[in-house]
């Protein structure tokens, strides 16, 4: 929807992610999301940058919109670390 996608080149930056329209109008409600930053909730107070929104999925039901993170392969889950 805006931003840019991750790719490859992104690996040069590995502590980016894209987020969800719904998560971009709850976390920073009126302004830009792009560029915002925010912390890992795993405790290795990784900070993330937000390079793209993306349309919401309905992931569990067709009534709720969950936020949604989406973080790039080579950051290991729960770990925050870059491989």
């Amino acid at each position: 929807m805006e931003g840019r996608n991750l790719s490859p080149a992104a690996k040069q930056h590995p502590t980016v992610a894209l987020i969800s329209a719904q998560a971009a109008l709850d976390i920073w409600p009126g302004q830009d999301p792009l560029g915002r930053t925010f912390m890992l909730g795993d405790g290795t107070h990784t900070v993330i940058t937000v390079v793209g929104v993306v349309a919401d999925a309905r992931i569990n039901d067709l009534k709720h919109t969950p936020n949604m993170v989406y973080l790039p392969y080579w950051i290991i889950p729960g770990t925050g670390r870059a491989s």
